[in-house]
C-alpha cells in the first residue's frame, strides 16, 4: 500500500512537469477559486452578524392616549414584559420625556418650549423579535405605535 502511495505521487510530479503549464493553469484557477469561496464566506458572516445586530435592536414606542389613567400603565407594561418576544419594557412619564426631548434638542442647538408644551407619556418596548405581534397584543385603543 506505500508503494501505490509512492508510485502515485511520483506519477503526479512527472504529470505535473510534463505539461508545466497547465499544471499552473489548473492550481491558479483552484486557488483563485478557494479565495473566491473564502471570501464569500467572509462577507456572508459579516452581513449576517450585522443583521443580528440590527435586528436585537427593534424597538416598539407606545404613545399612550391621554385617556388612558396612570393606574392603567402598570397592567399594560406588565402584559408587555409577559410576552417572550419582549426583551425590556420601559415608560417614560410626560415630564421625562418632556425633558428627554428639551436634552435632545439642546444637543442639537435648540430651544425647547420655556413652559407648557406637552409630550405624550411613552411606553418603550424593546423587542428583538414578532415586532408586530408584541404591537398588535396590547393595542386596544389605549396606544399608537411607532417601530425604531
Amino acid at each position: 500500500m506505500v508503494s501505490f502511495v509512492v508510485f502515485s505521487l511520483r506519477r503526479a510530479w512527472q504529470g505535473f512537469w510534463r505539461n508545466a503549464l497547465m499544471s499552473l493553469a489548473a492550481t491558479a484557477t483552484m486557488v483563485l477559486m478557494l479565495l473566491l469561496l473564502a471570501g464569500f464566506w467572509i462577507l456572508q458572516t459579516g452581513l449576517q452578524a450585522s443583521l443580528d445586530y440590527t435586528e436585537s435592536k427593534v424597538e416598539v414606542v407606545a404613545d399612550l392616549k391621554d385617556n388612558v389613567k396612570l393606574f392603567e400603565v402598570n397592567p399594560i407594561i406588565a402584559d408587555l414584559q409577559s410576552m417572550p418576544e419582549v426583551r425590556e419594557v420601559e415608560f417614560v412619564s410626560e415630564e421625562e420625556a418632556l425633558e428627554l426631548w428639551r436634552q435632545r434638542l439642546a444637543e442639537q442647538g435648540e430651544e425647547g418650549p420655556r413652559r407648557g408644551g406637552r409630550v405624550p407619556r411613552v411606553v418603550v418596548v424593546e423587542v428583538p423579535e414578532h415586532v408586530e405581534a408584541a404591537a398588535s397584543r396590547v393595542y386596544d385603543g389605549r396606544a399608537s405605535f411607532n417601530a425604531r
